[in-house]
């Protein structure tokens, strides 16, 4: 751990070697993250799931439960990300790598670290456009005509089908975008 970090005293350095000094600091404690979710969290989770499945405290038949373990053992563990300095650049950074297709949606999630996953946030979102569109409510960020209207997995995954016909014809193909 550096020393800005250990004492917050950033007034003998500068802006970069500050910078730089955050990033690794911040190496270190997602390495500390996955070491805890690897050797802690998850098989603790095991033994928490294995013991609610065995003595009824879940809804899961335990000849289900032994046959698909695997399946009921994907866990999705969200840890603590980090925000920068200059959120307008970060943000931009961020939208410009998820279309640019060298990021995703969770991959930012993941980077800002606010505990939410992408459904959580997409279902938060929806709820709000839905709520702003009853209220007769407008907004800079209201994506309401390129949003698919519900976020059922197929007009997600795959938005062209949710777009009318004509506009489906104009749209590229994943080869000619790349």
């Amino acid at each position: 751990m550096s020393y800005e970090s250990l004492t917050k005293d950033y007034s003998q350095s500068n802006f970069s070697s500050s910078r730089l000094s955050l990033i690794d600091d911040r190496d270190h404690w997602r390495l500390l993250q996955n070491f805890m979710i690897d050797n802690f969290l998850q098989p603790l989770f095991r033994e928490w799931l294995d013991a609610a499945v065995l003595v009824g405290a879940l809804p899961i038949e335990p000849e289900n439960y032994f046959v698909h373990t695997d399946d009921y053992l994907k866990m999705n563990w969200n840890p603590r990300g980090w925000g920068w300095i200059d959120p307008v650049k970060e943000i931009a950074a961020y939208k410009d790598a998820v279309q640019a297709g060298f990021a995703t949606t969770s991959d930012v999630l993941a980077e800002m670290g606010n505990g939410k996953d992408i459904e959580d946030v997409f279902h938060g979102r929806r709820s709000e456009l839905n709520l702003a569109q009853d209220l007769n409510l407008s907004f800079s960020t209201e994506y309401s005509d390129k949003m698919p209207a519900s976020f059922d997995d197929s007009s997600f995954l795959n938005p062209k089908e949710s777009m009318p016909q004509e506009q489906q014809q104009n749209q590229p193909s994943a080869k000619e975008k790349v």
